[in-house]
């Protein structure tokens, strides 16, 4: 096993019950709520929503390309107003700006499962 996959196993992410499969971020978020009134954690808290926006700005930047519709969507919920195909690549990865306001996910970024399942089942026109 790589050495990076080796440090990476042994880390005990918040959320992420010992069986190791992911829960959903919804409830996750609703269970790391009571953590907001704890002071001490602030910086952390505040440094965690930095990095998983940056991340996500990162993430619009590399699907646009590939998947531009998400991409866009994506661009405008982290608040930004000036159309992604005018952004490069960031050799030294900016933050999104303190204060920018980010939208709430209004809507899903995919369609679910079963709607997908549903419009299968639909007969053809």
């Amino acid at each position: 096993m790589p050495a990076t996959l080796q440090v990476f196993q042994h880390l005990n992410f918040p959320g992420r019950p010992p069986d190791g499969q992911p829960v959903h971020p919804r409830r996750f978020g609703q269970a790391e709520a009571a953590w907001s009134r704890v002071s001490e954690r602030g910086e952390e808290r505040r440094t965690a929503a930095a990095l998983e926006l940056l991340a996500a700005k990162t993430l619009a930047t590399l699907a646009a390309p590939i998947l531009p519709e998400l991409a866009a969507h994506l661009w405008r919920d982290l608040g930004y107003t000036t159309p992604l195909s005018g952004h490069r690549w960031e050799e030294r990865p900016t933050w999104v700006p303190a204060g920018q306001m980010v939208a709430g996910n209004r809507e899903p970024y995919f369609p679910s499962v079963h709607e997908c399942l549903e419009t299968r089942r639909q007969p053809a026109a």
